[in-house]
């Protein structure tokens, strides 16, 4: 890219993915009116302190790069609200990320992170979260202070627990926690009365909460591959989700089913040992 381009101060939406770009001149950050930049699939593996001065951007798409470090300039970029920084070399997130206060949807799956940073709570926009893919072996207590999270994926980390707190996350609809190493869940996760879709398959879980029932709103659980011998019976428990449509419990050890399961007029989808 010329280094002139930062002249472009009308520009507004700045597509270059697809490309073999292995850097950016520092005077983009000179693009005043560029909301959207665009950067998917190139080779870049570093991004201009300038890009703080993005003031008006609220897309940044970084997928696909070669990224293991990001500047620090980026919590400047105060109007941003997608960011999708998925299938890098990202070790961590930059510090003061949390000043992206607009910032609505993150994407950091398909990097090698092992932690998330405890200041994630602080995002109280935030409405998709997706960190498929990584090394986590643990997520902060401070997940359950995102007061508009919907979707939380989690899926293919090392995950052995999840924090009381996400109990908290009341506007949760979709909780990805496949391919873990996941033994139990704590009770709080009956809390999430608008939960929709429950992904818990290839884990090594051994039981479910006893109060799994509440979850009214729930339309897919998927178990399979775990260590269930049974499933919670009665109205708090599977026989209480009244709308279930998909439940999968294949290769699991189950040796008795619920009464209440075949209550569930709903249910279209059942996948058995």
């Amino acid at each position: 890219i010329p280094q002139g381009i930062g002249g472009c101060t009308g520009l507004t939406n700045l597509d270059l993915q697809h490309n073999r770009l292995t850097t950016l001149p520092p005077g983009i950050g000179n693009l005043a009116s560029l909301m959207i930049l665009n950067l998917v699939s190139n080779a870049v593996s570093r991004i201009p302190a300038s890009i703080g001065s993005l003031e008006s951007l609220t897309e940044l798409y970084l997928k696909e790069n070669q990224l293991a470090i990001l500047p620090a300039s980026m919590n400047m970029l105060v109007n941003v609200q997608v960011v999708n920084l998925s299938s890098n070399r990202l070790y961590e997130l930059p510090p003061l990320i949390e000043d992206l206060t607009m910032l609505k949807m993150l994407t950091v799956s398909g990097n090698s992170l092992e932690t998330l940073p405890a200041r994630i709570g602080s995002f109280r926009s935030l409405i998709q979260l997706a960190v498929s893919n990584n090394q986590l072996r643990e997520v902060p207590a401070t997940m359950g202070n995102l007061p508009m999270i919907r979707q939380l994926w989690l899926d293919h980390n090392a995950l052995e627990t999840l924090p009381p707190s996400i109990g908290r996350c009341v506007t949760l609809e979709e909780l990805n926690l496949d391919h873990n190493n996941l033994k139990s869940l704590p009770m709080s996760i009956c809390q999430l009365t608008n939960l929709k879709e429950l992904w818990l398959h290839d884990n090594e879980l051994q039981s479910l909460p006893s109060l799994i029932g509440n979850l009214k709103e729930l339309r897919t659980l998927t178990l399979n591959f775990n260590q269930l011998t049974t499933l919670p019976e009665g109205y708090s428990g599977v026989g209480g989700c009244v709308r279930l449509t998909e439940l999968w419990l294949k290769g699991n050890p189950i040796k008795r089913l619920p009464p209440e399961l075949p209550n569930l007029s709903t249910l279209k989808v059942l996948l058995l040992p």
